[in-house]
């Protein structure tokens, strides 16, 4: 009698792979749901572990080796299986860690970093052309200094989140500036920053201001700052 062991490899790496996209929107129970699917049996731990490598977020609630990740993905071909990464501040602290994972891929499809105030910002110079020529989808919420490397050729990235004053116009600018295919774009502020306080602040989102689908601009904060958003009503006049 045959058993779903018996598929070939393709259709049981698909059937798995459908099954743990119902679970997309929760990535803390994709994971257990892979780890526990490569347990099943001898045949399922090959599908179960690339879709593993796909995607990572470190901000999940379970323990991360940070060595035993870095040196895997140094093995020849397995950076280019991961195709989504998010890393948080607060499970992966040092930045020279980040500096390592991010200097190892390429091939990213979407790359989320998320770090609060870091008293320690993330060098530019990590952003690299073959980091960001397939990225799609990019979030700055962790702070960044220094200037982007030159970039030699269009990205593909369509949709780019980031926080007030992550980012500086040494690394915005550029990267607006190669971004033909950018259509979504979210700029947030916080309650305890700064944020926009004129229109001319935000002169360096007025490039791609036409090629734009979606646009959001949050203030995620108390009524203390409300002085702040006409800044906001003036760049969209």
């Amino acid at each position: 009698m045959a058993v779903i062991q018996d598929l070939p490899p393709k259709l049981l790496y698909h059937i798995v792979q459908l099954l743990s996209n119902n679970t997309r929107n929760r990535p803390q129970q994709r994971v257990c749901y892979l780890c526990s699917a490569s347990l099943v049996a001898r045949d399922w731990k090959a599908p179960a572990q690339r879709l593993l490598i796909r995607s990572i977020d470190t901000g999940l609630s379970c323990p991360f080796d940070v060595d035993g990740l870095l040196h895997r993905l140094s093995k020849p071909g397995s950076a280019e299986k991961l195709k989504r990464v998010r890393l948080t501040e607060y499970s992966w602290p040092r930045a020279d860690e980040w500096w390592r994972l991010l200097g190892l891929l390429n091939g990213l499809e979407r790359l989320d970093l998320v770090g609060g105030n870091s008293e320690t910002p993330l060098s530019a110079e990590v952003f690299t052309a073959a980091l960001l020529e397939d990225l799609k989808h990019l979030t700055l919420h962790t702070r960044i200094s220094g200037q982007l490397p030159h970039l030699t050729m269009p990205l593909a990235l369509t949709s780019l989140h980031i926080s007030w004053g992550t980012a500086p116009n040494s690394v915005l600018q550029p990267l607006l500036a190669d971004a033909p295919f950018l259509c979504s774009l979210d700029f947030k502020w916080w309650s305890d920053e700064e944020g926009p306080t004129s229109a001319s602040e935000l002169l360096v989102f007025d490039g791609i201001a036409p090629q734009l689908h979606r646009l959001s601009l949050v203030h995620d904060g108390g009524n203390d700052q409300t002085q702040k958003v006409p800044a906001v009503s003036d760049f969209l006049s």
